[in-house]
């Protein structure tokens, strides 16, 4: 109300007082679907649905060290702690 006397435009007030209180809100709202994209990718790219093969993947990363995990645990480890 104060802002709206002080002659402000809805713009204004939407800008200078509402955005600044929503910006704690929207950084972690991003970062969980973040997140949460990457966990899609590598699911869909350790079925063999995601990025194909030029293009790197944890997923397919985790998928072929399956085979040499006993030879070389860190080839699977480390996908696996990153995802």
């Amino acid at each position: 109300l104060a802002a709206r006397a002080a002659g402000k435009s809805s713009l204004l007030i939407t800008i200078e007082h509402i955005l600044p209180n929503m910006m704690n809100i929207l950084v972690v709202q991003g970062t969980i679907q973040f997140s949460l994209g990457i966990l899609a990718e590598a699911g869909l790219s350790y079925v063999g649905l995601g990025s194909q093969p030029p293009m790197p993947s944890w997923g397919r990363m985790l998928f072929e060290a399956q085979t040499m995990i006993s030879l070389a645990p860190p080839l699977a480890l480390y996908p696996g702690l990153a995802i």
